[in-house]
């Protein structure tokens, strides 16, 4: 539920996240204002299966469209495709990982795998985060990055307890991360940056 005087000012947010493959359930007085901006509301079930752990391929999915232009990924899926080196990866998510690999934001296991199917965790997820912020590494480490998102405000504590992380905790955490005065710095939607990559752990 968003406030009339409030919609104008989160539009740019919410579209951000249809962008990146989420869907939006609002009221009905919410969903008119979103359909009128040219916002689709839900799936073809009417879920956005919040509830579900977040996979490494899904989070190259959404990294690939936090970071990358839109219209790049579309005109370059097929390169970018190619530049997917692990076996394990199926076939949707190829250009997504491809792309996160070559601009060096995720990595693999070894052995050429990538673990498209194994779950996030917190600390992978606020690691992410922090790093797409630019905060400083010297504050904060993968073991800290939990406390470190908490005190920052990008999550509430007790979203980062479980051993997974769920769609709806890294929705969360995309949204207070593009919110942040510390976000104002970073390009969204954008051509990769050369620099200021995202190494995914691979615990």
């Amino acid at each position: 539920t968003i406030a009339d005087a409030d919609k104008p000012r989160a539009l740019p947010l919410i579209r951000r996240f249809y962008q990146l493959g989420f869907n939006i359930e609002a009221t009905e007085g919410t969903a008119k204002y979103l359909k009128e901006h040219g916002i689709m509301v839900g799936d073809n079930n009417g879920d956005m299966i919040f509830g579900n752990n977040l996979t490494r391929a899904h989070l190259a999915v959404l990294l690939a469209r936090l970071v990358g232009n839109p219209e790049h990924l579309a005109a370059d899926q097929s390169f970018y495709a190619s530049q997917c080196v692990f076996t394990d990866v199926p076939d949707w998510a190829k250009s997504f990982v491809g792309f996160c690999y070559t601009n060096g934001l995720v990595a693999g296991y070894g052995n050429g795998l990538y673990g498209s199917n194994d779950p996030v965790t917190p600390e992978a997820a606020c690691t992410v985060m922090l790093r797409f912020l630019e905060v400083p590494a010297d504050g904060w480490s993968y073991h800290t990055a939990c406390a470190k998102a908490v005190e920052l405000g990008l999550a509430p504590s007790e979203a980062l307890t479980d051993s997974t992380i769920t769609r709806g905790d890294m929705a969360v955490l995309m949204y207070r991360a593009l919110g942040s005065p510390l976000g104002t710095a970073t390009t969204v939607n954008s051509a990769p940056a050369s620099t200021g990559t995202v190494a995914l752990p691979t615990d």
